[in-house]
């Protein structure tokens, strides 16, 4: 150690290292009759003489390309039959030059040339951290690449596995100021997961000869279902749940007392207001005072139970009759835009989803 001039020392990543940790783990599991001994051979000459002319092979290794290629210009298959059937399905969407370079259709755009697995760094680097690079996130960096009509598997995944190494994406990232404290478990939410069942008191004799109201209230969002019955049973009650509540939204955890006294008294009052005279006529008109119900925000929440159901806001007749901001800026091609560019990453969707699988099983 006398004879370095100097030494330095640097943390290397645990996925850059594995070869070392591979023969520490192999020296770690030999007998104790096998002696920990690696020899060492001291080459004193040169191997290639100076001057002798050199050059270098480079060997293109296989890639996902490959079998489609040949596919599509000599129609050779693979010998593994899943692999065949696999290369059959997805050929109709690529496209082989007469220089033999694969495309791929893309959904809404371009034919997007498709890039081996060698040349994938080279392509992001510009984009990242070239001259007009602004060391953007991996989705980003994913789309930029699929903008400029490049197209290979795990687009994503590479691109954000790319951004992790960057270093001045990490020396300039954003730190967590939250204070260090003890991990508590999270468990996941479970909506809709108790209801308030209530009846109504006889109402006058209405179309179908209903006279009852069964209501249902969920605690949290305060969504309200009602409908309106001839009798009251068991069963009618189990279909009314069964209808409205398991096949429309989710099965609830439990059912409680105590949460549609309120709720009623909205109804029945909305009902009085909107019948004046014409009492008969509320099994029609409860449709209309459950919509009201929905789309006005509960005190309670601060949000109307529709928001908190479909995680939107509810455009109601109003709007649209008089044209306000949300329905004049509405574009319908615009949200088919976004969804299109969505459906070139879902083949990689799919293959994250069969490593899943596989893992699972």
């Amino acid at each position: 150690m006398n004879r370095f001039l100097k030494a330095k020392a640097f943390q290397v990543a645990r996925g850059e290292n594995w070869h070392v940790d591979s023969l520490a783990t192999l020296a770690s599991l030999l007998t104790e009759e096998v002696p920990r001994l690696i020899k060492v051979k001291l080459v004193v000459e040169l191997s290639i003489k100076v001057g002798a002319g050199v050059s270098m092979i480079t060997i293109s290794r296989r890639c996902w390309m490959d079998p489609i290629v040949n596919f599509l210009a000599e129609d050779q298959e693979p010998d593994d039959e899943k692999e065949a059937v696999k290369v059959h399905r997805v050929a109709a969407r690529y496209w082989l030059s007469a220089d033999r370079k694969l495309y791929q259709r893309s959904f809404g755009g371009p034919y997007l040339q498709c890039l081996h697995p060698d040349k994938v760094d080279e392509l992001l680097i510009k984009p990242h951290e070239g001259v007009c690079g602004s060391h953007v996130g991996g989705r980003s960096l994913a789309h930029q690449a699929m903008t400029q009509e490049f197209r290979w598997p795990q687009m994503q995944k590479d691109a954000t596995e790319y951004v992790r190494k960057c270093v001045q994406c990490q020396k300039h990232a954003s730190l967590i100021h939250q204070p260090v404290g003890s991990l508590n478990p999270i468990s996941s939410p479970w909506p809709f997961a108790q209801w308030g069942p209530d009846i109504v008191d006889p109402f006058p004799r209405a179309t179908g000869n209903c006279r009852f109201v069964i209501v249902i209230v969920d605690y949290f969002t305060k969504w309200v279902e009602a409908e309106a019955l001839a009798n009251i049973r068991n069963v009618d009650v189990k279909k009314f749940v069964w209808k409205n509540i398991v096949t429309r939204l989710e099965v609830p955890k439990s059912l409680r007392n105590g949460q549609a006294e309120a709720t009623n008294k909205a109804i029945i009052n909305r009902l009085n207001r909107r019948l004046e005279g014409a009492k008969g006529k509320w099994a029609e008109e409860l449709s209309n005072v459950l919509w009201a119900y929905r789309t006005t925000p509960r005190r309670s929440t601060g949000e109307t139970p529709f928001s908190l159901t479909y995680r939107a806001k509810a455009v109601i007749s109003t709007e649209v009759n008089l044209c306000s901001a949300w329905a004049e800026s509405f574009v319908p091609t615009k949200n088919n835009e976004l969804m299109v560019k969505h459906l070139d990453l879902l083949e990689e969707c799919r293959e994250f989803a069969i490593v899943r699988l596989v893992e699972y099983q």
